[in-house]
């Protein structure tokens, strides 16, 4: 009973945190207004946002700074980092600024957070890999439910600067606060042993280190088609409101709250895609992400329809939830989970990447074609096609490999 209470605890209080943490997706509620405060352009603004994601690229030193220091402790810090910078966003007033501030502040102070709580959470709960990688990407992806109307009103009350302000004090808070309640993930699976030798499945994939992982082709191919998809739901979600704002010419306040309806859409089809995976298979899901991904696109470019063009946003942004869900557990299924924080840590720069190439692509497209993201849109349906070929090989090289692993003895970790 204690080990399911500590199991328990560690998990709600690691949600809260994901949730707090997840401000990144309500950046386009921010953006036109700093525009409008300081006459930055488009383009320039959306490269803090390309950092916050490129800062993404810490997450292998931070799962590598989990063989030394408590989940808990690298947390808080985090929380110092997040709350901080969030609140020195609120003091720039130059474009260099932002970039330090947000882009790079706000960016690794998630980082220190965000992938390091899935790992973590994933070797707790070895036994349902997809579902608690859905639910805690879920949990991060939901903060934009809460944070986009928050921050939309806070903005109109009290200015964009201030809302900053007052957002990293409030979240630095609470993060620091929860992160007390998180146990070291040794002492918790030892008693998990001692309960329920049966709770940890035995091994059927080789644990991998990540030197071992890089020589592998299939990482590579499970690696791009990650980007693939993290680029296109990026490529959407760095530009929502302005994109939305342009489309159907409605205020910054009413695109909020869409915003918030797309934040819902991202964290539903994280929670059910993740747990999903767990049955029908990481790569068929994959797979159908892809031709959903392609046909929404499609749909984005042929029709300035609203209530169609709503809804192929929406399809994006699901699917792009489940892409994102499917990191961890596709890690862990082809490499193991004796080294998932690093290895994790290493397939979460597909999401890094994604950010760079998705929310700057939209951008210079924007300004290249006169306001219109059509091109923007047709090159995405372009790359899923191409993820889609690679998912289909990344699923076959997955079955040998299983195939594999059952015609010889396993190896011991």
């Amino acid at each position: 009973m204690a080990n399911t209470s500590k199991r328990a605890t560690a998990l709600l209080a690691g949600i809260g945190i994901e949730v707090c943490a997840g401000i990144g997706y309500a950046w386009s509620v921010f953006q036109n207004p700093l525009i409008d405060k300081y006459g930055w352009t488009t383009s320039a603004v959306s490269v803090a946002f390309t950092l916050f994601i490129l800062a993404g690229a810490i997450a292998p030193l931070v799962g590598k700074l989990q063989e030394y220091l408590r989940t808990r402790t690298i947390v808080l810090i985090g929380a110092v980092l997040y709350g901080a910078s969030l609140y020195a966003t609120g003091t720039a007033s130059s474009i260099p600024a932002l970039y330090l501030s947000f882009g790079l502040g706000v960016g690794v102070g998630t980082t220190t957070i965000y992938p390091l709580l899935i790992s973590y959470m994933i070797k707790l709960f070895p036994e349902k890999k997809g579902l608690i990688s859905g639910v805690m990407v879920a949990s991060y992806g939901s903060g934009a439910v809460l944070l986009a109307p928050i921050g939309a009103w806070l903005t109109s009350q009290y200015g964009v600067s201030n809302a900053f302000k007052i957002l990293g004090v409030g979240l630095f808070i609470i993060i620091a606060a929860a992160s007390r309640l998180i146990d070291d993930v040794r002492d918790i699976r030892t008693e998990m042993r001692k309960a329920a030798p049966s709770a940890s499945p035995a091994r059927k994939v080789r644990d991998l280190t990540w030197r071992q992982m890089l020589a592998t082709p299939r990482f590579y191919v499970a690696f791009t088609a990650l980007t693939i998809g993290a680029t296109s739901g990026l490529m959407i979600l760095g530009h929502a409101s302005p994109m939305i704002q342009s489309t159907m010419g409605i205020p910054a306040q009413q695109a909020a709250f869409i915003v918030s309806i797309l934040a819902v859409s991202n964290t539903v089809g994280r929670l059910f895609l993740g747990g999903f995976s767990d049955r029908v298979g990481r790569y068929p899901l994959m797979m159908m992400l892809f031709a959903c991904s392609t046909l929404s696109f499609v749909t984005l470019a042929a029709s300035d329809w609203v209530p169609l063009f709503l809804t192929g946003v929406l399809l994006v942004e699901f699917c792009y939830g489940g892409y994102i869900a499917l990191i961890a557990p596709v890690t862990a299924d082809l490499f193991g989970t004796r080294h998932l924080s690093i290895n994790y840590g290493i397939m979460f720069l597909s999401f890094a990447i994604g950010g760079v190439i998705g929310p700057r692509l939209a951008a210079v497209i924007k300004e290249t074609y006169d306001g219109s993201y059509q091109m923007a849109f047709i090159i995405a349906a372009a790359l899923c096609v191409v993820g889609l070929g690679l998912a289909l090989a990344a699923g076959r090289m997955r079955r040998r490999q299983r195939d594999t692993a059952e015609n010889s003895k396993p190896i011991a970790a």
